[in-house]
């Protein structure tokens, strides 16, 4: 049945290929407050609905009224998509795949793995306001609390992590190039069977008086037992040809165990046909112990025929110094022929390389690959201890 009905599915939606030109979006966004009169239960509760008809194709929308104060709503990011290689992220339906035992005549029952469709439907985001154009009241279903501005270069290992609401309300506005938004969640409502404690809040600031940029978050979580986490952030940026710097800093407060900092800054330029990229991080703890500073150095060239690309990157300096660096490199000998090598060394002594050579004219709509293609450890030095000496490849690839 489960095969029949993936199917009838298929069958649908190669109909909607030859029929349908238009994909027709629906959506509503609902925060309702209340308090229960039985159960002293109160809070904000947010409904987000959305639906995507079988229309092949992608599509947004947007409805609006009318007045000094009006409601706007838009839904962004409907699909249905049919093809291989979809994954959970692109909406894809899952079903459980089961095969057929020829010696017993059924499926067999211990075969219960679950496989994607070669077709996804995605339902539109939604976002609801209420506006006069500068100020708003946005209701939405789960608010982004977030004050994080620290990426990090190893890896962003630290940051804020909001409690789970039922609903929210965001309260904002622009104010010439000052922006504002407040953001009130509840961890239950008027639905629940007893009150639950707790309420998250959000406030970001942003400024753009261009070449700068300012912006500035704060985020927590409170209950009236006790406290819970909370953070702030802070981002500057200056954008001024050929550079470009952005400086970080988030500070976190967790109701247990230590606070955290992380400090990060960026400095690009873009020195035509050089481009030159630092990071640099530094994440601690209050007690000192976990100190950590990275760095990443890139350096690039192109022009129509050549690229060269330097990286290196130096990881807990403070701690366990660990260092990569790459080296990448291409050159278009002519329109059919095309070079390319690489290599890269660290800290552990472990060497990868890889060279190839791509022909693209010989025959029309053909590409003969011929290279050398390294695993990643040519001075044997690796854990696996395998592939050390990596392979010599011949590809041919035809496409479509």
């Amino acid at each position: 049945m489960k095969k029949l009905a993936i199917a009838i599915a298929l069958v649908l939606l190669v109909g909607a290929f030859a029929m349908a030109a238009d994909v027709v979006i629906t959506g509503s966004a609902t925060t309702t407050a209340g308090y229960n009169l039985d159960t002293k239960a109160y809070g904000l509760l947010s409904d987000v609905s959305s639906d995507v008809s079988i229309t092949v194709g992608e599509a947004d929308g947007t409805k609006q009224g009318d007045g000094a104060w009006y409601g706007v709503i838009e839904l962004t990011g409907a699909s249905i998509a049919w093809g291989s290689g979809l994954g959970e992220e692109d909406g894809a339906i899952w079903y459980q795949a089961q095969t057929y035992d020829a010696d017993a005549g059924a499926l067999d029952a211990t075969s219960t793995a679950y496989v994607a469709a070669p077709f996804a439907v995605a339902a539109p985001d939604v976002m609801a306001k209420i506006t006069n154009g500068n100020l708003y009241v946005m209701l939405q279903s789960e608010a982004s609390f977030a004050a994080d501005y620290v990426a990090g270069v190893e890896a962003d290992a630290q940051g804020y992590t909001p409690s789970t609401v039922s609903g929210s309300l965001t309260f904002g506005g622009m104010f010439g190039p000052a922006s504002v938004a407040v953001e009130l969640g509840t961890a239950g409502d008027y639905t629940d069977a007893a009150p639950a404690d707790g309420v998250e809040l959000g406030f970001t600031l942003g400024l753009d008086m261009a070449p700068l940029t300012v912006d500035a978050a704060f985020a927590g979580g409170f209950g009236y037992a006790a406290a819970q986490d909370m953070a702030f952030a802070v981002q500057v940026g200056a954008d001024v040809a050929p550079l470009a710097v952005t400086g970080a800093f988030d500070y976190s407060m967790p109701a247990v165990g230590s606070s955290t900092m992380e400090v990060g800054a960026n400095v690009s330029a873009d020195l035509a046909p050089l481009t030159v990229g630092l990071d640099v991080y530094y994440g601690t703890d209050t007690t000192d112990t976990a100190d950590d500073i990275d760095t990443a150095l890139s350096v690039g060239m192109a022009n129509d025929a050549m690229t060269v690309d330097v990286a290196f990157e130096m990881d807990d300096v403070m701690t366990a110094l660990a260092w990569t660096g790459t080296l990448d490199l291409t050159y278009a000998v002519n329109s059919g022929v095309a070079l390319a090598a690489g290599m890269g060394y660290d800290s552990a002594s472990v060497m990868s390389a890889y060279a190839n050579v791509a022909l693209t004219e010989l025959i029309d709509n053909v590409t003969f690959t011929l290279g050398w293609e390294n695993g990643d450890d040519l001075t044997k030095v690796g854990a696996d201890g395998v592939d050390e000496l990596g392979q010599v490849i011949f590809a041919t690839e035809i496409a479509y």
